[in-house]
């Protein structure tokens, strides 16, 4: 009987370590702080060499955004945006903003996403992804609403984002595509 309590124990081993390891996915999370009042789009763009690495305090990278909206780094992380922490700070110290569904009307993050690509895995243990930036816009409901940057398309060395292209007005008889809807 123990021989079979000892078989069971060993084949459940490494499901439990395949399990194990893909929990680990080699990500810190981050916490960003940003000065009380910024409005718009923040950038950090990730493994670029040359650039420094992200301190770390008690646990997190730290994201400190000084005089520019765009920040690169040599660190490689692979963030949750839900994660993350986010504050201000003005001379009275950190404010935490928020972050969440329903978005929040006042001051806080309105928006937060990553981007990056999947290498290809011949392992059994799937690939992580590897992010190459993050992108967070500051600043009231009104604020996101009304701005019309595109930072996925901000370049290095650009002080901004660009903004989206401006779309052609549509006639009202001729929808998208050409096909018409009135009968």
């Amino acid at each position: 009987m123990r021989s079979l309590d000892m078989n069971r124990l060993l084949w459940s081993v490494p499901p439990v370590l395949c399990l194990g390891l893909l929990a680990c996915r080699g990500s810190m999370q981050e916490k960003w702080i940003i000065p009380a009042g910024f409005v718009g789009w923040v950038r950090l763009d990730y493994s670029i060499k040359g650039a420094p690495p992200l301190p770390i305090e008690d646990g997190h990278y730290v994201i400190r955004l000084k005089r520019s909206a765009r920040l690169a780094t040599s660190s490689a992380n692979d963030p949750s945006v839900d994660d993350n922490e986010y504050c201000s700070e003005d001379s009275t110290g950190l404010h935490k903003l928020t972050h969440s569904w329903p978005p929040n009307q006042g001051y806080a993050v309105q928006n937060a996403y990553a981007q990056g690509y999947l290498l290809p895995s011949r392992s059994p243990i799937p690939a992580s992804p590897t992010i190459q930036y993050e992108c967070v816009f500051v600043g009231t409901r009104s604020d996101f609403v009304s701005n019309s940057q595109n930072c996925s398309a901000w370049r290095p060395g650009e002080t901004t984002p660009p903004e989206f292209p401006k779309r052609r007005p549509q006639s009202d008889s001729q929808p998208p595509g050409g096909i018409s809807l009135r009968r």
